[in-house]
């Protein structure tokens, strides 16, 4: 594995999740699959919601930070398990594109002072949704401000983006997360040869750049994005079941995961999403978004890495 430089945390194999607060349910979680899992599948990093962005046209833009949630954390986790809490924000009207370099560097130095003004931060995980190639000023800048005082940079992507702009995006992290849970493929066969062929790519492209990666993958996130389609619109239903399961998608993801595990710039997973929850109705999505959780199956499945 590529050396970090000094001052910075080492990336480590093992897998993340997002989460959205906190709660000891969520802790014992972490813990208690650490406790069994395969070193290579045990909980080395964490993506707790901190901050967010309000951005405006021409450089304009309002962040906000909160340190109560990984400040939790890190009293109740051990220290090997690095926090890089979630920084987020939404440009549906296409307002972050175009900026000048000089306004996504303003951008870049006030998140940067964040995330270094917090001590319990050992990086940040960015999320600015949709993306757009014009971004790629400010993740490049805020890796630099951060990589100078030993932080860790992650920026989040689709792993189907042009080569040219992945090759960019490694450049600027020190790990990228690959948004793997998001291939519409009509069944887990046809998404697990997507996905691997996604992340054999990626791997060449971390090869290239001294890069590493995490890939996001449906533990929680597939009952609404694999389990059905379609929408709940003005109160009725328009969604088909797809006739497979949270764990057929999961297995599928697994299959293209074991053929990276044992390469030094593949991390590992990152999960979508840590709740603390386990169960919950078999259709509660069907009226809804998605539930948040993870069932006991999906959790079985990810003990064991690949030989």
């Amino acid at each position: 594995m590529t050396p970090a430089p000094a001052g910075r945390p080492a990336p480590a194999h093992g897998i993340s999740a997002w989460t959205y607060g906190f709660d000891d349910a969520r802790v014992r979680q972490i813990l208690d699959h650490n406790l069994t899992a395969a070193p290579a599948r045990r909980f080395r990093y964490l993506f707790p919601y901190a901050g967010s962005v309000e951005l405006g046209r021409e450089g304009r833009f309002t962040t906000s930070w909160k340190a109560e949630v990984a400040a939790r954390y890190a009293a109740a986790l051990p220290p090997d398990i690095l926090l890089l809490p979630i920084f987020d924000g939404r440009q549906d009207e296409k307002q972050f594109n175009g900026w000048t370099p000089v306004q996504y560097e303003a951008l870049a130095r006030d998140v940067a002072a964040k995330v270094l003004a917090d001590p319990h931060a050992a990086g940040i995980q960015v999320d600015i949704e949709p993306f757009h190639d014009d971004h790629l000023p400010f993740y490049e800048a805020l890796g630099a401000l951060l990589r100078a005082q030993g932080r860790l940079m992650t920026g989040f992507i689709a792993p189907t983006r042009p080569e040219a702009t992945l090759r960019r995006m490694y450049a600027a992290c020190d790990i990228v997360v690959l948004s793997g849970y998001d291939f519409e493929q009509p069944n887990p066969a046809a998404y697990g040869a997507a996905l691997a062929h996604a992340l054999e790519r990626a791997h060449r492209i971390a090869v290239e750049t001294a890069g590493h990666t995490l890939v996001g993958v449906p533990a929680a996130g597939s009952w609404a994005e694999h389990e059905y389609t379609g929408i709940v619109e003005g109160g009725t239903c328009r969604r088909q079941e797809t006739g497979f399961t949270q764990p057929d998608w999961l297995r599928a993801a697994l299959g293209a995961v074991a053929l990276r595990e044992q390469d030094d710039d593949f991390l590992g997973m990152a999960l979508w999403v840590l709740s603390g929850r386990t169960e919950g109705a078999p259709r509660e999505c069907r009226l809804g978004d998605q539930p948040d959780y993870i069932g006991p199956e999906c959790w079985r499945l990810l003990q064991t890495a690949a030989p």
